[in-house]
């Protein structure tokens, strides 16, 4: 039987909730995120193989994979996993399937076996702007990985924990007993990253460069910060709307 991805928005969900498992080739499209004994991240399939087949076309979406807690993986990283799809399922308050749709997540696979694939084993060959994408992404988490190092080095916790969910809104390791004092607080908004943030990089970055640039320079230059930071903090969709005000800001 021949199938064609094209026909469906998402091919790899015709093989959810099968009796069998599936081997799906590609790598790592997020930052990973730590919870508890677990690891979770979001994967760009590329290849899928069955036991005694494998899909001609080669395939552009995206699986929630949720693994033990090691070894650590990292955005980038290319990846053969091998186990169920699944679908997601939608929790008693909450409209999870939705939740993960919005983002054209539309299955899921846990803990599947891993396997790390090399330069020799890969068998998906990415555009050039795909490449260009992936090795941008892999330097702006790396260095926000060292920057949050740097700031448990410096601040003890669960401070530092803090510190970091107020600069890049990360908020994996902010204590739940502090999450559930926020909320009762009201002050949960703090640790989002909001137009405030945005505002206060762009303009900044756009003073300290009319010290050495004309204005004109200083705005590309600025709007390049604004960018790189949305990355920074995981490019959510609030995060991508203050992001475009902080650019009208600095356009007006």
């Amino acid at each position: 039987r021949t199938f064609d991805a094209r026909l469906s928005t998402s091919f790899v969900k015709k093989f959810a909730d099968g009796n069998f498992a599936v081997t799906v080739s590609g790598y790592i499209d997020s930052e990973i995120k730590q919870k508890g004994q677990s690891q979770q991240f979001v994967f760009r399939v590329k290849k899928l193989s069955l036991p005694d087949f494998t899909i001609p076309e080669e395939l552009n979406e995206k699986v929630l994979v949720s693994t033990e807690s090691f070894p650590l993986y990292r955005y980038g990283d290319q990846l053969a996993l091998t186990g169920r799809i699944s679908l997601p399922k939608n929790f008693e308050d909450f409209d999870y399937i939705s939740y993960l749709a919005k983002d054209q997540i539309f299955t899921i696979m846990n803990k599947p076996e891993i396997l790390r694939l090399n330069l020799n084993e890969v068998r998906f060959n990415l555009n050039i702007w795909e490449k260009a994408r992936v090795g941008l992404f892999e330097k702006i988490f790396s260095f926000k990985n060292k920057f949050e190092k740097a700031v448990g080095l410096a601040v003890t916790e669960p401070q530092a924990a803090f510190v970091n969910g107020v600069l890049l809104g990360s908020r994996q390791d902010i204590p739940q007993d502090l999450k559930d004092d926020f909320a009762a607080t009201g002050v949960t908004h703090i640790l989002a990253i909001s137009g405030y943030n945005i505002t206060l990089v762009s303009l900044v970055v756009m003073w300290f460069l009319l010290f050495f640039f004309r204005r004109p320079t200083a705005f590309w230059f600025s709007v390049l910060a604004i960018i790189l930071f949305t990355i920074l903090t995981g490019a959510s969709a609030s995060v991508i709307r203050s992001a475009l005000m902080g650019g009208l800001v600095l356009l007006a």
